[in-house]
Formats: structure tokens, sequence, C-alpha cells
């Protein structure tokens, strides 16, 4: 038996996204997403449970141009 960490896990996911920026300036934004797994990305959900991907990002942007 030798298995990795990663043979527990899907290769593929569906997900969906959605977020809203804001811009202070010409030069600064900032930006906050949220992206939610709708496939099940356990590969074993009868020994490891249900698992989905859940992120939440926040970005402060700086342009540089």
């Amino acid at each position: 038996m030798n298995e990795g960490v990663m043979d527990n896990y899907k290769k593929f996911d569906i997900s969906v996204a959605g977020g809203v920026g804001y811009n202070f300036s010409k030069k600064i934004s900032l930006e906050t997403r949220y992206i939610f797994g709708l496939s099940q990305i356990n590969a074993k959900p009868d020994i490891l449970g249900s698992a989905y991907n859940r992120t939440f990002q926040i970005n402060l942007i700086y342009w540089f141009k």
C-alpha cells in the first residue's frame, strides 16, 4: 500500500466565483472574491467524509502605470 496524499483527492473541480471591487483612486483598488466548489473533491467520501473547495480572497492592488 503505497498511496500518496494526492490519491485521496480528485484532480478536477467545478466552481462558481463571485466578487466585488472598488477603485479608491487610479492607482489603488480593493477586491474581494468568494469561490464556491460544486464538486466533491474527496475521492473516498465513504472513508474520509465529503469535502468541497471553499475560498475567500481579498486583493489589494497597486497599479504602477
